[in-house]
C-alpha cells in the first residue's frame, strides 16, 4: 500500500509540476535539434510558454512548448498505472518499478523524437505540414507510444516467474 501510495504521489507530484518539466523538454528538445539540423538554436519564452528557437535555412522559427505537447501528461499516468499495479499481490515492486522507470524514459525519447518532427516539418512544409506533424501524427504517435508502455507493463509486471 505504502508503494502505491508513492507512485501515486509522484504521478500528482509530476501533473503539478509540469510547466517546470515543460522548461525541462524545452531545453533538451534544444540540444537535439542542434545536433540533428538546425544550424542555431536557444531556449527562448514565447507566450509565456517554454520554447525552442531554431534556424531553418535562413530563417529563424519559434516552437512553443505549450500544454499539448508537455511530457507529463504522459509520465503522470504512468505513475498512477504503477500505483495501481503494485496494489495487487500478485506484482513484484521491482518489476513495477522496473517497468516504471522503463516507460516513462521511453516516453520522454518519443517525445523528443516527436518535436523534433514537428520542428523539422514547419521547417519543411511551413504551417500545414507543422499542423499536421503536431496533431494527427503526433497525437497518434504519443498514444501508440503509451499504447507501447502499457503493454510493456504487462509483459513485465505479470510476467510469471519461470519454473526451475
Amino acid at each position: 500500500m505504502s508503494c502505491a501510495l508513492l507512485f501515486a504521489a509522484l504521478g500528482l507530484l509530476i501533473l503539478m509540476q509540469e510547466s517546470t518539466i515543460r522548461v525541462g523538454e524545452a531545453r533538451l528538445a534544444r540540444m537535439i535539434l542542434d545536433r540533428f539540423f538546425a544550424e542555431d538554436t536557444m531556449f527562448v519564452t514565447s507566450a509565456g510558454s517554454p520554447a525552442i528557437g531554431f534556424t531553418f535555412g535562413e530563417e529563424w522559427l519559434v516552437a512553443r512548448v505549450t500544454i499539448q505537447c508537455a511530457i507529463a501528461l504522459y509520465l503522470g499516468p504512468v505513475a498512477f498505472l504503477a500505483a495501481a499495479l503494485s496494489l495487487s499481490p500478485r506484482t513484484h515492486l521491482l518489476r513495477v518499478l522496473g517497468a516504471t522507470v522503463v516507460g516513462m524514459f521511453a516516453m520522454i525519447i518519443l517525445n523528443q523524437l516527436r518535436l523534433l518532427a514537428i520542428c523539422h516539418a514547419w521547417g519543411t512544409g511551413g504551417h500545414a505540414a507543422f499542423g499536421w506533424v503536431h496533431g494527427p501524427f503526433g497525437t497518434a504517435f504519443m498514444l501508440l507510444g503509451l499504447t507501447g508502455v502499457l503493454l510493456l507493463f504487462f509483459r513485465i509486471v505479470m510476467r510469471q516467474p519461470s519454473a526451475g
